[in-house]
């Protein structure tokens, strides 16, 4: 008579690794309190990035025919089995909270399915922090600022010694005309001195007019500039400060689904403020012609995709689907790869911007001769039609904001159509005001 072992076995953990070596408690940067059987939690900063866990089920009945399985919550999809050894291996996890899951087996295939489980925190690095963040922002902010302070500096500098070249030269005129009357003798002489001296006048007040003018464009675009950064910008970093206080003042008081509904909206102003600041500093690039053009052959469809994944928050938030359609797995391009992704960022971000919620965009890939189409088409609230032919250009006027209120600088469309030329390229639009909107630019194929 065959007697099945119906006794589920009880599953302990044996040993914790990092990077293929046993860690102890107390010993020097050991993540573990406790013995490892004894944790219920376990903190690792991120360059401890290569560990493993130990396990085995106190069956000894032969122990050969234990089984297990296991999973990362979190992380795994579905329970892995151990087909040798009974230990779990992970590397390069993201940031964030993990429950590591095992359950066991006897020889006979009784399951212990509640199992055991381990709370695994791995910290973010220092630079992803949101203090860094927040100062690097603040950086930003102040080189832009004195860029425009000393830009204006430089012209009004230039114009006010073309104003006092331009009275020197009128005097030195105002004294010839005096000598003329006294000595008439050397009238055509000084006639033709005083025809040069004249076309070089009228030159300079051109060119000071030009100044001039150039003065007061940079005169606007300052205004511009700092209209963006005390609205555009002070908005999403007042949320970040604001959701960061109250973590730090009130962390335990709130719930998880809180916590990580304020983290959201500080993870969401802070994309909002680097797109915002991504878009003043690579036209303040192109203004001053430091911009270097770096063209090299890469597979579009995949920047495609990661761009996308950069903006998977606020898809998730506004339950916006977006279908990428590319004619081919693979479409390589010959362009500079920071400037098209830059170009991608703020096309698909108006398109996020400006559609509602439970909307849709589509992205469409395909050759044409010589070049790759792509297109970005939306289901959002449109453009009106005479505001269509400004969207090329910086404007001073009021810019309109997203469905969820989201606000923007004015460049981005600039910026796109000045790196897509730059690359060889076209850029169009086309939009119905409530019925959505196509950009579609083109880049020379690989």
């Amino acid at each position: 008579m065959v007697v099945i072992n119906s006794v589920e076995p009880n599953i302990v953990f044996t040993d914790f690794k990092l990077f293929n070596k046993s860690v102890y408690p107390k010993q020097t940067d050991s993540p573990l309190e406790l013995n490892i059987d004894l944790c219920k939690e376990i903190e690792l900063n991120y360059m401890q990035n290569i560990f493993t866990i130990s396990f085995a089920a106190l069956n000894y009945i032969i122990p050969e025919k234990n089984q297990y399985k296991f999973k990362l919550e979190g992380f795994d999809s579905e329970w892995q089995s151990c087909k040798t050894v009974p230990e779990a291996t992970y590397m390069n996890l993201p940031p964030g909270e993990y429950v590591f899951k095992v359950i066991a087996s006897n020889n006979d295939g009784v399951w212990n399915n509640e199992g055991r489980e381990l709370l695994i925190k791995v910290l973010p690095p220092w630079w992803s922090t949101w203090w860094f963040r927040s100062v690097f922002v603040c950086l930003v902010i102040i080189v832009i600022l004195l860029f425009v302070f000393f830009r204006i500096r430089n012209i009004k500098k230039q114009n006010k010694l073309l104003e006092q070249l331009v009275n020197e030269r009128t005097q030195k005129i105002s004294d010839q005309a005096a000598v003329l009357q006294v000595k008439n003798k050397v009238l055509n002489e000084q006639k033709e001195e005083l025809l040069a001296t004249s076309t070089e006048l009228i030159a300079q007040s051109e060119m000071l007019n030009k100044t001039n003018a150039e003065l007061e464009v940079a005169n606007q675009t300052k205004n511009k500039l700092f209209s963006i950064i005390a609205h555009d910008i002070k908005n999403p970093f007042g949320v970040v400060m604001n959701f960061s206080e109250i973590l730090n003042k009130s962390y335990d008081n709130y719930s998880e689904d809180k916590r990580k509904l304020f983290i959201k909206k500080i993870f969401s102003a802070s994309t909002s403020i680097y797109a915002i600041l991504d878009n003043l500093l690579n036209w303040a690039r192109t203004q001053s012609d430091s911009i270097v053009l770096n063209q090299e052959q890469f597979d579009l469809v995949q920047i495609i995709y990661l761009i996308v994944e950069q903006y998977q928050i606020l898809i998730e938030d506004k339950a916006i689907v977006v279908e990428i359609n590319p004619q081919y797995d693979n479409i390589f391009v010959v362009a500079d790869i920071n400037m098209t992704k830059a170009v991608l960022r703020n096309i698909l971000g108006n398109a996020l911007k400006f559609t509602p919620e439970n909307g849709s965009i589509k992205v469409n890939v395909f050759l044409n001769e010589a070049f790759v189409n792509c297109e970005i088409i939306d289901s959002g609230i449109g453009i009106p039609k005479e505001k269509i032919q400004s969207i090329f250009t910086f404007s001073a006027q009021k810019l309109q904001n997203g469905t969820q209120k989201e606000a923007g600088t004015g460049l981005g469309m600039l910026i796109c159509k000045e790196f897509v030329e730059k690359n060889k390229g076209t850029i169009s639009i086309e939009s119905v005001e409530m019925g959505g909107t196509k950009v579609a630019f083109t880049l020379p194929i690989g």
